[in-house]
């Protein structure tokens, strides 16, 4: 969703309400798969305020994963607002949050993109209370007691054992 912004840029007062979907590619972020079936709505506005061009937006919508514990798929829904302030000069302070575009158009779907991808959990569970697969023989804790013993050292590690001992 690309806007133009050539009136913004230029009037004191302009304003401009945008609103629309977008499709976002599946994608892998900090060790997370997102499958994004369906798309995500944005609805927000534009304002040039006493020159400083403010785009504000609501973004909804929901992608797929999976359980960081036992692997099972997850549906995570999103419903976030962000703020971007943008400017077609060069001329910002280093320290400044402001989106510097080339000409006159902004990409809504990547600021959309880069603020979910800020607020995105690093993990999800398909349960708050979700065992996990068992590590020694890959069992679904949540569906079966698979008689593994908890605790069990690997053979490897035994001599570590032996320096906790009192």
């Amino acid at each position: 969703m690309v806007l133009e912004l050539i009136s913004i840029l230029s009037n004191n007062g302009a304003s401009m309400n945008f609103e629309g979907d977008v499709n976002f590619e599946d994608m892998e972020f900090s060790g997370v798969w997102y499958n994004f079936k369906n798309p995500f709505h944005i609805k927000g506005k534009v304002e040039n305020i006493s020159g400083a061009v403010v785009l504000t937006a609501s973004v909804s919508g929901s992608a797929e994963t999976v359980c960081a514990r036992c692997t099972k798929p997850v549906k995570a829904e999103f419903d976030f607002d962000f703020e971007e302030h943008i400017s077609n000069s060069g001329e910002t302070e280093e320290d400044d949050d402001v989106i510097v575009i080339e000409g006159s158009t902004v990409d809504v779907a990547d600021l959309a993109l880069n603020n979910f991808l800020v607020i995105a959990p690093m993990k999800y569970l398909c349960k708050p209370d979700c065992k996990g697969l068992c590590p020694r023989c890959g069992a679904d804790r949540n569906e079966t007691d698979c008689g593994c013993e908890d605790g069990v050292t690997d053979p490897r590690l035994s001599v570590l054992d032996e320096l906790f001992k009192d």
